[in-house]
């Protein structure tokens, strides 16, 4: 009852933040109102008491604060004192929030600053990146007239486009479909474009690409490097395929990565390799220009080239570009000593790695995972670590099949030795495994679910509280529903376990064939929680008929509930997904259940 009544209020929290968050209520205004909730039902619950009375006391204050808009003090406090890390404090002016981010924004030395997750995000007027990042995209094609341009701190380079004659359009689209709406409603009037070439379609990338068909003649891709499932998105094979068709003739698409001015290591090359080998998979001609801020650039048509001399003449042959950068600065953006050091290595990389080990996909994220090793390499973790992450890259799934299938083979032995009598303990552990691995399961296939959901969608920033509500409604449901059976026999009949572990593998199995659309997502989720609550009563009745009484019994399944969706969220998160991907996650998560079942037929034969 603890358990339905904790998931049935985790369901009431997670929709109620949302929509709070879709209304533009700050998080210091949902954590103040939260804290009143929770003091207000302790204090009742102790009502003549002396704590709950001071209780009662302390949330009529909480909640006198947020009349008084105190909260909104404290939220301007937050905001300053995070401003105050990079710029001054007197630069400062205001923020704006959407469904992702907060944006806190202000003037520093005539520019225009916008900073979220504690970096600058946003900088107008950057010229100089913007004219260079022209100059070398120009240079590769230098008739181009209609421009898309995605990614972070981005606007500069709009706003340089549009200022060249030959340039008819410019689209910008944001990693944040609703940033840019806010940030033009904020930023200057005198550093905003005195033109219409520029559109600004707040909507996810790929949806856009898919909806609007092009054609464009420069497509930009500055993405950070994809530390993230969300970021990964953004450069895949998927992705690039899907540029290519709204790429007019002899179009080019530009990508950033991370490279080296004079160094490289493992990581950085095993990452630029990914992209690399991505787009070759995609376009029939890459070039590359060299450093610290890598581009690839790729087109089907036969006008690329890393030779300077020729990239200098094309740029010159451009109306206006004297005044964006000088034409004599392409041979320092193009050196030819380290363009064909840079590319040897990730061609040393390719051909000692196995064909389709290094596409970055969709289902196969394979950027974020290289992405992971160099933040752990960066961290101080050892060679070890990272060549053990790197090993399990090859024969990953193998490993991990055989250590879930060595699990019942050992407990099976271990129970049908003669001389081990299955007693009460042995029984609650079996338990206490079935209840971890429900934990774990119901994490790991929340995880995979948001995962696919970014994949096909993008951002879930918003979205996470009204999922994990659904999930947490359906732990209730199921917790419900398994209840009223057991109520009804009066005991566990033995064929309810199976057909729980059954549900759950048909909907593993089915998983994979989610269509892109948002009531599939809504469902699996509810779906997902039902057949993970049907397992609480029954583990709970079952540790009673070990010899618990009902608060130890209740507070063991409470622990090894959440001990497995601790484990569901780290090993899930950092190693299974980036590694072995989506499609192996609902392998191995049927094998986790499967592996519980000789132990529970012995536990039912010796209760």
């Amino acid at each position: 009852r603890v358990y339905m009544a904790e998931s049935l209020g985790s369901f009431a929290g997670g929709l109620a933040t949302t929509l709070f968050l879709a209304q533009g209520f700050s998080s210091e205004s949902l954590f103040l109102s939260a804290s009143v909730l929770l003091l207000l039902a302790v204090g009742l619950n102790r009502k003549g008491s002396r704590l709950g009375l001071a209780l009662l006391a302390c949330a009529a204050v909480l909640a006198g604060s947020i009349g008084f808009r105190l909260d909104q003090s404290w939220k301007r406090f937050n905001e300053l004192r995070a401003w105050q890390r990079l710029l001054p404090a007197t630069a400062f002016q205001d923020s704006f929030t959407t469904p992702q981010a907060r944006y806190l924004f202000g003037e520093y030395k005539s520019q225009f600053n916008v900073l979220s997750c504690e970096s600058v995000t946003e900088t107008v007027p950057n010229d100089e990146r913007a004219s260079e990042i022209m100059a070398l995209c120009l240079a590769q094609n230098p008739a181009a007239r209609r421009i898309l341009v995605f990614g972070a701190d981005t606007y500069s380079i709009c706003r340089r486009w549009q200022s060249l004659p030959q340039v008819e359009s410019v689209c910008w689209i944001h990693p944040d479909p609703d940033y840019p709406r806010k940030f033009l409603s904020v930023l200057p009037p005198a550093l905003k474009s005195d033109n219409d070439k520029l559109s600004v379609p707040s909507r996810d990338l790929r949806e856009y690409l898919a909806a609007s068909g092009g054609p464009y003649d420069l497509v930009l891709l500055n993405v950070p490097d994809a530390a993230t499932l969300f970021l990964n998105r953004y450069l895949t094979v998927e992705l690039f395929r899907q540029v290519k068709t709204c790429l007019a003739e002899n179009g080019v698409v530009g990508v950033r990565i991370s490279g080296g001015e004079n160094f490289m290591g493992d990581e950085r090359v095993n990452l630029g390799a990914v992209v690399y080998a991505t787009l070759k998979n995609v376009f029939s001609h890459l070039a590359l220009k060299p450093g610290d801020e890598t581009w690839l650039l790729a087109s089907d048509g036969n006008g690329l080239s890393e030779k300077a001399e020729v990239l200098r003449r094309r740029f010159q042959s451009v109306p206006g570009a004297s005044s964006l950068y000088p034409a004599e600065g392409l041979s320092v953006l193009y050196p030819a000593d380290r363009i064909d050091y840079q590319k040897r290595k990730y061609d040393e990389i390719m051909a000692r790695t196995k064909p389709g080990l290094l596409l970055n996909s969709d289902s196969q994220p394979k950027s974020v995972l290289l992405s992971l090793l160099l933040v752990a390499r960066l961290s101080g973790l050892s060679g070890d670590w990272v060549g053990l992450l790197r090993r399990l890259t090859l024969c990953g799934m193998p490993i991990v099949l055989l250590g879930i299938l060595l699990y019942p083979l050992l407990r099976w032995i271990y129970l049908s030795q003669s001389f081990q009598k299955a007693g009460s303990a042995e029984r609650r552990v079996d338990v206490h495994v079935l209840v971890s691995a429900i934990g774990f399961a119901g994490m790991s296939f929340s995880l995979l679910l948001m995962f696919l959901y970014q994949s096909q969608f993008g951002a879930i920033f918003l979205h996470v509280g009204l999922f994990s509500a659904l999930f947490m409604f359906g732990l209730f449901l199921g917790s419900l529903l398994c209840d009223g059976v057991l109520k009804k026999f009066g005991r566990a009949p033995s064929w309810l376990l199976p057909v729980f572990i059954v549900a759950q593998l048909i909907l593993y199995a089915s998983v994979l064939a989610v269509s892109v659309r948002y009531a599939a997502f809504i469902g699996l989720f509810l779906l997902g929680g039902v057949l993970s609550g049907v397992f609480i009563p029954l583990a709970a009745f079952r540790l009673k008929s070990a010899g618990l009484q009902d608060m130890s019994a209740g507070s063991q399944v409470e622990a090894f509930d959440h001990l497995g969706g601790t484990l569901g969220s780290l090993v899930t998160g950092w190693i299974l997904l980036p590694l072995l991907g989506s499609a192996a996650l609902p392998v191995i998560l049927g094998g986790i259940m499967l592996a519980n079942i000789p132990a529970c037929i012995r536990f039912e034969r010796t209760g």
